[in-house]
Order: C-alpha cells, then sequence, then structure tokens
C-alpha cells in the first residue's frame, strides 16, 4: 500500500490522503482542525512564513504598510486552512499506511 498527501489547493476544503494499492486508488478528505488554531506548516509556507515565525508571533506587513503580529493578520481564512494538528495527523495516518 502506498499513501501520501496531497499538495494544497487554492481554498482549503480539507487535507487530501491518495491512496494506491495495485490497481485501486482513493483519496480521502481529512476535514476537522480539532480545536487547533495555528496553520500548518504548510499553510504558512504558501505565504511565505514558516511554524517558527508564527510561533514566535513576528511582526509582517498587513498589507496596507502596517506591521503586525502575524498571529493578528488575517493570513488564513478562519473556516478555510489546514491546522497544524491535522497535517500532523494526516502525516500519523500515511505513516500507519505505508508501513
Amino acid at each position: 500500500m502506498e499513501a501520501e498527501l496531497l499538495p494544497l489547493e487554492s481554498k482549503y476544503y480539507g487535507s487530501k490522503i491518495r491512496v494506491r494499492k495495485n490497481s485501486f486508488e482513493e483519496v480521502i478528505k481529512i476535514w476537522n482542525n480539532f480545536g487547533d488554531f495555528t496553520p500548518s506548516e504548510r499553510e504558512l509556507k504558501k505565504h511565505g512564513y514558516s511554524l517558527e515565525d508564527w510561533n514566535n508571533n513576528i511582526e509582517i506587513d498587513n498589507g496596507w504598510g502596517v506591521l503586525e503580529p502575524i498571529q493578528s493578520v488575517e493570513l488564513v481564512d478562519t473556516s478555510h486552512f489546514e491546522s497544524q494538528s491535522q497535517y500532523l495527523f494526516c502525516k500519523e495516518i500515511i505513516e500507519k499506511l505505508n508501513a
């Protein structure tokens, strides 16, 4: 069996894991933030930032030429983003499927 996390799309509607076995292929969608409102490493990377930047709450341009802490800028849509806990959950699923 082979499983892989598919890349994020422009607007987030769940994390997608492609699973293949022989000629069988299925895409599993998981969309549950588990109460974690920290964007995933992948979400932050799309915007040019890292999880470390988020955790350190660095100041970034808010789009109007004003510096604000990254966590207070609407960097990701509040309901359409992959959380870090969901990303790690998906990685765990993939690891188990590929074992």
